[in-house]
């Protein structure tokens, strides 16, 4: 019985080392594969990126449009645990400007004259970049130095997503302030409220909107014109793509309230059609061939005259069906350097499409 229990106890030491060196060696040969991945891209990341090949940027997991004076760039970012590696590109050379990490936190989301802004509702941090260098121009505790009258004890919550371009400030206490970065003044609300009271004098005049009229005989059936209405205040926007129906804009023509700058008669009545971007000289939108599970859906761009221009079928054109699919998801802006470029972002997806001939500009994400 000894020599059986010996014989044991040596089977399972000789077992456990064998498995032990088994995994040792497994282990050793993981390591290697993980040095050797990590060192392949270290050496990818510190290749020069080229502009003649955009297919070398990494994929990103968010692209962001904003626009400058004369110049649109993209804010690409990577998100990497709580920090974000950003690259802001041109567009169409695919030149990567500038690169930083920054908080996940504080990435900019909203463009206030040539600034993009991020809160960080957590920390109360408010930063204001440079959209072309991503350099920190302005936050709160350079507000609170400078503002240290109104903002005593310091800022204890912000709105940066007002449409009018003030960012409001709320002091711990409780009091509103309003800042507007472009004059760099800070108000109460009654002051906000008489500097946003528009003046009646010198305003007035014939402002262009497109509208949509629909068919009387078939309600189904719209189209696009272009028009002027006289507004009392040329600074409002007007309501673009407005739906009416072609009675009531004849009885506007005739009242002298409303010109036609399109011909209604050139314009086509299309079926389901669904407005996207509207500007002075074109209009693009979506359409359906017909009704029923044989119908295509088009994309479509008509100029000022009346005229359909381009247009495809959006079964084709994957990128652009996905960024034309929610519309309150997506980024357009007018490129300044490239003429009539429309730029549409959303997700890790963007691109410029020439809106006079339907091709694709650039184009950034898979």
């Amino acid at each position: 019985m000894k020599h059986i229990k010996t014989f044991r106890i040596l089977l399972l030491i000789t077992t456990s080392t064998l498995l032990f060196m088994a995994c040792d060696n497994g282990s050793s040969e993981n390591t290697n594969v993980v040095e050797i991945a990590e060192n392949t891209l270290g050496n990818r990341e510190r290749e020069p990126i080229t502009d003649q090949n955009k297919s070398e940027l990494p994929n990103y997991d968010e692209l962001r449009l904003f626009k400058a004076d004369k110049q649109l760039v993209i804010w690409a970012i990577q998100k990497i645990g709580t920090q974000a590696k950003i690259h802001i590109l041109q567009p169409a050379t695919g030149k990567v400007l500038k690169k930083l990490v920054i908080s996940r936190a504080l990435v900019p989301r909203t463009q206030i004259a040539n600034l993009v802004y991020a809160y960080d509702h957590r920390k109360v941090v408010i930063e204001a970049r440079n959209m072309l260098t991503g350099g920190v121009t302005l936050n709160n505790v350079a507000l609170e130095k400078k503002f240290a009258n109104q903002l005593a004890g310091g800022v204890g919550q912000a709105n940066i997503s007002r449409s009018d371009g003030w960012v409001r400030l709320s002091t711990k206490r409780g009091k509103d302030y309003f800042y507007n970065p472009v004059s760099d003044t800070l108000v109460d609300k009654r002051t906000l409220f008489r500097k946003k009271r528009p003046s009646q004098t010198g305003n007035a005049g014939w402002v262009p909107q497109w509208v949509r009229s629909y068919n009387p005989d078939n309600p189904k059936e719209t189209r696009f014109i272009l028009t002027q209405i006289y507004q009392e205040n040329k600074r409002r926007k007007p309501n673009q793509g407005r739906t009416i129906n072609e009675r009531k804009l004849r009885g506007l023509v005739a009242q002298g309230k409303t010109r036609l700058l399109s011909k209604p008669e050139a314009c086509k009545f299309l079926v389901n059609t669904f407005s996207i971007h509207f500007s002075k000289h074109h209009v693009l939108f979506t359409y359906k061939t017909e009704l029923g599970p044989q119908a295509k859906k088009m994309l479509a761009c008509q100029n000022s005259k009346g005229e359909i221009v381009w247009e495809k079928e959006l079964k084709s054109e994957k990128m652009l069906a996905f960024l034309v699919s929610r519309l309150d998801k997506v980024t357009l802006m007018d490129d300044p350097a490239q003429k009539n470029t429309l730029a549409m972002a959303k997700g890790n997806k963007a691109v410029g499409l020439n809106l006079n001939t339907g091709k694709i500009a650039w184009t950034y994400g898979r």
